[in-house]
């Protein structure tokens, strides 16, 4: 009676709570389902829009500095869509066409050791571990011709920042961007799916994702992606001819600053809000309890946490230092050896 008693009573608390609030659970559905859609949209927009206008608030920091900086995360949010974005894009709709029509692609076998003990192939750690290395994945493959692309972008979208009135820029930078994004609707799953469903019916990259499961491989793989990002990504501006040399140091500057930051920055918030996080994470366990989508309002969850991270850390807050700092470190050097 007071077990019943206790269900009764989470049941009238969660009731009509916004947990459980059909909008939210939409809006989490559709983050799973979309994923690749909404992590790359995020940072087309974030990188066009939201870090060149935060970048020209940066106080006591020269014009062309300021512009140059604005100038390299366009060029960045162009290169992420001709490449990282629309690679991201097929395998998402691999993924989906795998999840959908599991028993088509994946082997009796396979779907077992993927379970690993779990009810639903959705529910194993095991199989979210490698489904997340392999959405991971075209942004490891396309780290250096995005890089190249951004560097070759960034000479002509700063002449053109330069010579334009700084705010109509990037609008309409966006505006392009986000027209041309429809373009990942391409009818590529089925081809995707099959190349994917491979890789997961290999018994060796099914024990790779069984010793990766329960650890921290996909951040620190990240935070190692862009250390390595940082370091080909100066080597391709010291070559190009077409940026000054004062201009060259001050994007290097800036980037090497910027990525500290955002590593620094991403480990604090995990360490700072991992408790509250996984509170209300149960919580919202309770309330949808019962929902058949559980699992992917959890991973739609997690995948809107991360654009809100970037979006609020690295492309809301990072700039203003990063531009700040890149550029006093830069003309320093530049002062020294003018000296």
């Amino acid at each position: 009676m007071k077990i019943a008693s206790i269900n009764k009573k989470n049941r009238q608390n969660f009731k009509g709570n916004f947990l459980n609030s059909k909008k939210l659970l939409k809006v989490l559905k559709f983050a799973s389902d979309k994923g690749a859609l909404v992590t790359s949209g995020a940072t087309v927009a974030f990188s066009a829009v939201l870090r060149p206008a935060i970048t020209m608030l940066t106080p006591d920091t020269p014009e062309r500095d300021k512009k140059y900086s604005a100038a390299k995360s366009i060029a960045s949010a162009a290169a992420v869509f001709l490449t990282t974005g629309l690679l991201s894009g097929r395998v998402n709709k691999g993924l989906e066409r795998i999840s959908k029509y599991t028993d088509k692609y994946l082997s009796k076998k396979s779907m077992e050791n993927l379970k690993d003990g779990a009810k639903k192939l959705e529910l194993s750690a095991k199989y979210r571990a490698l489904e997340q290395t392999i959405k991971l994945s075209p942004e490891m493959l396309t780290v250096v011709p995005k890089l190249f692309l951004t560097s070759a972008l960034i000479t002509p979208v700063a002449d053109y920042i330069i010579k334009k009135d700084k705010n109509s820029a990037p609008v309409k930078t966006e505006e392009n961007k986000t027209q041309s994004f429809k373009g990942l609707k391409g009818n590529s799953g089925k081809k995707a799916a099959k190349i994917i469903a491979k890789i997961m019916n290999n018994e060796k990259v099914q024990d790779f994702a069984g010793k990766i499961k329960n650890k921290k491989f996909i951040e620190n793989s990240i935070y190692i992606k862009d250390v390595i990002a940082t370091g080909v990504f100066s080597g391709f501006v010291k070559i190009n001819k077409t940026i000054d040399q004062k201009d060259k140091a001050n994007l290097i500057a800036n980037t090497v600053v910027s990525t500290a930051l955002s590593i620094a920055g991403a480990m604090s918030f995990d360490k700072v809000f991992e408790k509250p996080l996984a509170k209300l994470s149960e919580q919202f366990k309770m309330a949808n309890k019962n929902d058949a989508n559980l699992e992917k309002y959890l991973n739609g969850a997690r995948i809107l946490k991360s654009a809100l991270i970037l979006g609020t850390i690295y492309y809301g807050i990072i700039p203003i230092i990063s531009t700040y700092a890149g550029s006093k470190i830069s003309n320093k050097q530049y002062a020294n050896k003018q000296n």
